[in-house]
């Protein structure tokens, strides 16, 4: 491994978010120190907006880990799901974990009579329908004690989040702040990759030579997230040479492996809000995975055509929260109308209706067990 190779203390350019490794972009700071004193004062709806892979989940944890103390904190991680998902979800969160009511309006009127004052942190809030949007601002309009904390993209659906946020606003005059997190600068792209790996243990050394320094500009546009894939899979590389720095020709290899194919092809991506379980709605055609966690559901995830992961770790499509999940559990082939569950070399492995398996073609109504979770397989 690299780490060893090169000196350092751990690995520079994971993917998942950690405070450690924060860089001191002037525009993150002001949002987390904005949002902080925005929610310990009269803050009611606060919105972290911008391209994937920016850093909008890192901040929302920074404001989350500020405020937390002071309400009862709902964190909403994936938010494909209906009105009644959404209310079932607030109320099992905000009541204890108790059984929730069985109807959308018992499930009102009980987080109407919740006591504490309440944060609700939406992520991938991007991924929300319209009408469960709308219901959680509306929630926010009628419950004085209710916040919401709200982190998406720059797409339509987030821009569908950002109208609905402003009609709350203008219908209830609830107070509200918008934070917008923009890629790096090609100056800064060369601070942060230093930044990144003085935090890990690299010192003041110059790993990257200044014609891989550019391709990292080049490819990485300025995005965190590409960044770090490239770097990590450019230092693989260089450290494959018995090279003590990293070369252009590096960073190109890096660019040629699947790992930077498929963080393009996520970045690229266009999620779009499920609302097929809404009352009414019609339901969609194709095959789908429902997701729930001890009878509580988690969101629904569309298969289309191509690859979706699975597991603990934050860079997966799916991203299973719990130590008995692996941080790269399965994953799920879609080619056609056949979609194929694989295990990745799991701890604790894929249980299919009741039998441990390590590939399967899925048929509608299986249902996977991924740690403590199951995974309901639907067509249509």
């Amino acid at each position: 491994m690299y780490v060893q190779f090169f000196g350092l203390h751990r690995l520079p350019f994971r993917l998942r978010p950690d405070r450690e490794f924060t860089f001191p972009v002037p525009e993150f700071a002001h949002g987390v120190a904005a949002l902080t004193a925005g929610f310990r004062g009269p803050l009611r709806i606060g919105w972290v907006s911008g391209p994937a892979g920016v850093g909008k989940t890192l901040l929302l944890e920074q404001v989350l880990d500020a405020v937390g103390g002071a309400f009862c904190v709902c964190r909403i991680n994936q938010p494909l799901m209906s009105t009644a998902e959404l209310l079932k979800t607030l109320c099992l969160q905000l009541g204890g974990g108790g059984t929730p009511e069985p109807d959308p309006g018992g499930m009102l009127a009980a987080l109407e009579r919740h006591p504490r004052p309440a944060l609700v942190s939406i992520d991938d809030a991007h991924l929300l329908a319209a009408h469960p949007m709308r219901t959680m601002l509306e929630l926010v309009r009628r419950l004085p004690s209710l916040h919401v904390l709200l982190a998406g993209r720059d797409d339509q659906a987030g821009r569908l989040a950002v109208e609905a946020e402003a009609e709350a606003g203008r219908r209830s005059a609830v107070t509200r702040a918008t934070v917008h997190l923009a890629p790096l600068t090609p100056p800064l792209v060369a601070e942060y990759v230093r930044h990144r790996l003085t935090a890990a243990g690299g010192g003041e050394r110059s790993l990257f030579a200044d014609d891989a320094m550019r391709c990292v500009v080049q490819l990485g546009a300025g995005v965190p997230r590409l960044i770090n894939v490239l770097a990590d899979g450019a230092l693989h590389a260089a450290s494959l040479r018995a090279s003590q720095q990293v070369a252009a020709a590096d960073v190109l290899a890096a660019a040629q492996a699947p790992s930077w194919t498929a963080a393009l092809a996520r970045q690229r991506a266009k999620p779009e809000a499920v609302s097929a379980a809404e009352p009414g709605g019609e339901a969609g055609r194709g095959a789908s995975l429902l997701v729930t966690h001890r009878g509580r559901s988690v969101g629904v995830w569309p298969l289309e055509a191509g690859r979706i992961t699975i597991g603990r770790a934050l860079e997966n499509d799916v991203h299973l929260d719990s130590d008995v999940v692996s941080r790269n559990h399965c994953q799920v082939i879609t080619e056609g109308d056949e979609s194929t569950i694989e295990d990745l070399g799991s701890v604790n492995g894929l249980i299919v209706n009741g039998h441990a398996a390590k590939r399967h073609l899925m048929r509608d109504g299986d249902r996977i067990r991924v740690g403590d979770f199951l995974l309901l397989y639907k067509v249509g």
